[in-house]
């Protein structure tokens, strides 16, 4: 069971990887929003990717402001990636255009939260599962054609049908495999 589950966590982590990186090839062509849009709410998000970045904006209100037609829910846009405005927006940004602003304006009761973060950044702890079931793969397979215990790595060519060392039955499959020249 626990051998399914993180099966299933990985190829979970890998296919979000692999959006994150369909993603960071997008934004350097057009840049593309996500907002969570709610009329009458004092706290308004959106993400946006644009040139290798993601951009996450959280903006809250004290008062509450009826916006006419718009719907409640998610929305996606995307419009061409050269923008003038964000450029002069990243100038004011350290820690090489990534990093973390708070801007208050307390007339308008209105506090702005914006985290800058590189795609690749984010790519990173996705692959961690991903590369532990190749390595755990690999490992199993060496040892299976090594003739040794796929679970506690002990040699197994002179024990007839347990493995001595964990007790675990020694399968068909297990036996060592010898190495074939094909050309001769």
């Amino acid at each position: 069971m626990r051998r399914r589950l993180f099966n299933f966590l990985s190829a979970v982590s890998l296919l979000l990887c692999l959006c994150l990186a369909a993603l960071w090839v997008f934004s350097y062509f057009r840049a593309g929003w996500l907002d969570w849009v709610n009329p009458s709410a004092t706290i308004n998000t959106d993400a946006f990717a644009e040139r290798g970045q993601i951009h996450a904006d959280l903006v809250t209100t004290k008062k509450r402001e009826q916006r006419i037609g718009l719907v409640p829910g998610f929305r996606m846009r995307s419009s061409p990636s050269d923008f003038a405005d964000l450029a002069s927006i990243r100038d004011a940004f350290s820690w090489h255009d990534y990093g973390y602003v708070h801007t208050s304006i307390p007339e308008y009761g209105l506090n702005d939260y914006l985290i800058i973060l590189p795609i690749w950044l984010l790519m990173l702890p996705t692959l961690i599962l991903p590369a532990t079931w190749l390595l755990r793969r690999r490992r199993a397979r060496l040892r299976r054609t090594r003739g040794l215990c796929p679970h506690c790595g002990y040699d197994l060519r002179a024990t007839p049908g347990r493995c001595p060392e964990c007790g675990r039955p020694k399968s068909e499959d297990q036996s060592p495999r010898m190495a074939t020249n094909e050309h001769e």
